[in-house]
């Protein structure tokens, strides 16, 4: 511990004036044997006076190592020497200017390393600020902005701390449980341009803060408001577009419904028509052919509904499937007997597998894919253009290719 002592000792503003002040006597006893004049000498004392500013960074001591230095002046330097007596005139005047120039010296020494230390405070400051400004540009996320702002003040101020917002919903950082709020705590408020949207709360005595540490705290929560502003208000944005594009895609499964069932519930409405007013004039095959038609139509429209329950299922995440073991040739076949109707006026072939071949499936949405896709064949490509069904194995699995 004495070393300790000694060194913190050292240190003092007091000792550090008595010594340089010790040390311009020895310097000035050295030149005065060499035959230099007082008026020199007390330049001597003069950078003493200000290195004891400097060193000392205080006006007081300044002043005061003036007054020593004239003291000590007189009664090493002025006749009679190792005296306080002064007995010529011109020693006097010598001695107030000394020490009018002494203190002056000082004075504007001292000013000028408090202004030194507020210009380097200053820049310290800017430095920070811009360095939180910045860090907070780069971080997206809620949790991460909390996060940051958090890292921020612990790391600059060394505070424990921890960020609620939006009524306490969403809490990041310390809590109480850390044994942290034992010593106080104090809460700064979180604002965007219109409302309160949290609060910081700081583990600590808020009237034992230095400028800087509190300086630190309202930048990161006026960074903190700014950028969980531009968070939300891209979050309100996204959701917008979702909304948007969920109401168009919406929009365009109603236009797209209203289109595949136009096409049947006119063939419906012809033949039901015809049928009704011919019955008794229209022979019998033509009357079963009516029938037929009118059947295929309400298969089509039994699977067409069908198909838009199994979308919408899928697109909840809700749908089911019932596998069993499915002949490829029936699936295959029962695909085609629902479009043959629609593709009769185009050359259509059909290429199946040799063997019989057996695959575990759900057979009823295979057969609505095939359909899907032999129903897109159609509409589009140019009237009267080819299409080709195949249906093959390969790598231990069965492909349907249109």
């Amino acid at each position: 511990m004495a070393p300790g002592r000694k060194k913190s000792q050292t240190n003092h503003p007091l000792i550090r004036t008595l010594l340089v002040l010790a040390l311009s006597v020895c310097v000035s006893l050295i030149i005065s044997r060499l035959g230099v004049g007082s008026e020199s000498i007390i330049m001597v004392f003069l950078l003493g006076v200000l290195f004891s500013t400097i060193l000392t960074n205080g006006y007081v001591y300044g002043v005061a190592a003036s007054v020593i230095s004239v003291i000590l002046f007189n009664f090493f330097f002025t006749e009679p020497r190792y005296t306080l007596l002064v007995y010529r005139a011109i020693d006097v005047m010598l001695l107030l200017f000394f020490l009018v120039t002494a203190i002056v010296s000082g004075t504007i020494t001292s000013r000028l390393q408090r202004q030194m230390s507020i210009s380097h405070q200053s820049e310290l400051t800017a430095r920070l600020l811009y360095e939180v400004s910045e860090g907070f540009l780069q971080v997206t996320g809620i949790s991460n902005i909390a996060m940051r702002g958090i890292k921020y003040i612990f790391d600059h101020t060394g505070l424990k701390n921890r960020i609620s917002l939006e009524g306490g919903d969403e809490v990041y950082g310390q809590t109480e449980a850390d044994g942290t709020a034992e010593h106080g705590a104090f809460s700064v408020p979180i604002k965007n341009a219109s409302r309160q949207i949290g609060e910081i709360q700081v583990f600590g005595a808020r009237d034992e803060l230095s400028f800087r540490q509190e300086l630190v705290i309202k930048t990161v929560a006026a960074q903190l408001g700014t950028a969980l502003d531009r968070e939300y208000s891209y979050r309100e944005r996204e959701e917008i577009r979702v909304a948007m594009e969920r109401e168009r895609l919406r929009s365009m499964l109603l236009r797209s419904v209203a289109h595949d069932l136009r096409s049947p519930l006119t063939a419906l409405t012809g033949a039901s028509a015809l049928l009704s007013d011919e019955f008794d004039r229209l022979p019998e095959a033509e009357r079963k052919k009516l029938a037929s038609d009118i059947s295929d139509e309400m298969i089509w429209l039994t699977n067409l509904v069908e198909n838009i329950l199994n979308m919408t299922r899928s697109g909840e995440n809700q749908l089911v499937l019932h596998k069993e073991h499915e002949v490829v040739d029936d699936v295959v076949n029962q695909a085609v007997s629902h479009m043959s109707r629609i593709i009769q006026n185009r050359p259509f072939d059909v290429s199946l597998p040799e063997e019989v071949i057996s695959v575990e499936m759900d057979g009823k949405l295979i057969v609505q894919v095939i359909i899907n896709l032999l129903d897109n064949a159609i509409k589009h490509t140019p009237p009267g253009s080819g299409i080709a069904l195949k249906a093959f194995v390969t790598d231990n699995s069965a492909v349907f290719e249109v």
